[in-house]
């Protein structure tokens, strides 16, 4: 009956770390406190943070436009063939590999 008491308590003390993402703390030989792992977890998710807020001013700036316009024929493509729709997907291909020439063309050049 004890048994059947602690596997509840067990699987509540576990809500908490699958309501979020930690990051996964590298393998070491390093032994670690609770406060190592927090710390970790702070500066990684940071650091994180940070690149987050460099790439949102960076799309916001326009310097992935063509990355966009990219995914966005590519889906495009997709996304009429799910509808049926094989005439604007053509065209949308045609526009997709005419668009990665030209980008092919200016690496090269």
């Amino acid at each position: 009956m004890i048994f059947s008491r602690t596997i509840p308590l067990f699987l509540s003390a576990l809500a908490p770390l699958t309501a979020a993402s930690f990051p996964v703390v590298p393998p070491s030989a390093q032994v670690l406190t609770s406060a190592d792992v927090k710390g970790f977890w702070l500066q990684r998710l940071e650091r994180q943070r940070q690149r987050e807020c460099d790439l949102l001013a960076e799309i916001a700036e326009g310097r992935h436009d063509l990355a966009a316009e990219l995914v966005c024929l590519s889906h495009n493509v997709k996304a009429f063939e799910r509808q049926g729709n094989e005439e604007m997907a053509r065209e949308t291909a045609e526009k997709l590999l005419k668009l990665r020439q030209e980008v092919a063309e200016r690496e090269i050049a």
